[in-house]
C-alpha cells in the first residue's frame, strides 16, 4: 500500500534539495563571474595607466532588454586579441570607443563597445558613499545592475578604484 504522506514528505524534502542545488550553484557561479569581473576591470585600469579613462561595463545575456543605444556605430572596433587587451586599448581618452558602457556576456566575451546605458533611477537603492568623483558612470552601474537580465555591472576610475554591483547593490570594491 501506498503511504502518500511519507512521499509527499520524500518529495518536499527533494525539492527542497534541488532548490539549495540550483541557488548554491547560481551562487557560486555569481561570485566567479564577480571575482573574474573584479580582476578584468583592475588589469584593463592598470594595463591603460596614465592614460586611463574609466570604464563601465554590463554583463548580460540578453541584451536585447537593455536600455542601451550604440554612441558609436561608424566606429571601427579593435580586431582579434583577449577582452582584456581590447577594453584596455579603448580605454583612452584618444579612442573613439572610450564612452559609454561595453556589453559583456556571461562569459566575459565583447558582444558591443560603446553603449549609453540608461537605465531608470532606483529610488530604493541604497547608495553606499557617493563620494567626489563617483558620479553618472557610477549611477548608471548601480541602478543598472537591478534590471532583469543583468547578471552584474561594473566600473573603474583611476580616482576611485574598481567596483562591482549585482542586484543594485556594491558587492565588490577595491581602491585605487
Amino acid at each position: 500500500m501506498l503511504d502518500v504522506a511519507n512521499v509527499r514528505m520524500q518529495a518536499s524534502a527533494l525539492f527542497h534539495s534541488v532548490d539549495y542545488l540550483i541557488k548554491h550553484v547560481m551562487e557560486t557561479t555569481d561570485h566567479a563571474i564577480i571575482g573574474s569581473l573584479f580582476n578584468l576591470l583592475r588589469g584593463i585600469r592598470d594595463e591603460s595607466g596614465e592614460l586611463f579613462s574609466g570604464i563601465g561595463v554590463l554583463v548580460s545575456d540578453t541584451p536585447d532588454t537593455l536600455p542601451t543605444f550604440p554612441l558609436r556605430p561608424k566606429s571601427v572596433a579593435p580586431i582579434g586579441g583577449s577582452t582584456s587587451g581590447i577594453l584596455s586599448s579603448i580605454s583612452k581618452d584618444s579612442s573613439d570607443l572610450h564612452d559609454g558602457f561595453h556589453l559583456l556576456s556571461s562569459t566575459l566575451e565583447i558582444r558591443s563597445l560603446s553603449l549609453y546605458f540608461s537605465p531608470p533611477i532606483l529610488r530604493s537603492v541604497v547608495i553606499p558613499h557617493l563620494a567626489p568623483r563617483r558620479g553618472g558612470r557610477y549611477l548608471a552601474a548601480l541602478f543598472g545592475s537591478a534590471l532583469p537580465g543583468v547578471i552584474v555591472t561594473g566600473v573603474a576610475s583611476s580616482h576611485y578604484g574598481v567596483v562591482i554591483f549585482k542586484e543594485g547593490t556594491e558587492v565588490a570594491t577595491g581602491e585605487r
